[in-house]
């Protein structure tokens, strides 16, 4: 994905990574070089923001209901795991172990 950002790109534009690859993504870096790219890489949060959204999502301040699209019991979570293999089946999932 790395490289196919490197192509599109215009000279002199900078390219911010965000999102996690775990797999390795080769690069030429003449390509870098010749239009003159900045790649930077970013954590997506620090600690400290993980606690303000998670104590503003408690507060009821953040409505994440709209990102949930189910809520299962323990004996479901095997098949959740299958529907999350196919795109667009599933985005979060949450589990109630009282469920």
């Amino acid at each position: 994905m790395l490289r196919h950002a490197m192509d599109g790109a215009s000279d002199g534009s900078e390219i911010m990574v965000v999102g996690a690859c775990m797999q390795p993504d080769a690069i030429e870096p003449m390509i870098g070089m010749f239009k003159a790219l900045t790649i930077k890489f970013s954590r997506t949060y620090t600690g400290e923001e993980f606690a303000a959204v998670l104590h503003m999502i408690g507060e009821g301040a953040l409505d994440v209901s709209p990102l949930v699209t189910d809520v299962i019991g323990l004996s479901d979570v095997p098949s959740a795991f299958e529907a999350l293999r196919s795109p667009g089946a599933q985005a979060k999932v949450i589990v109630d172990p009282w469920r």
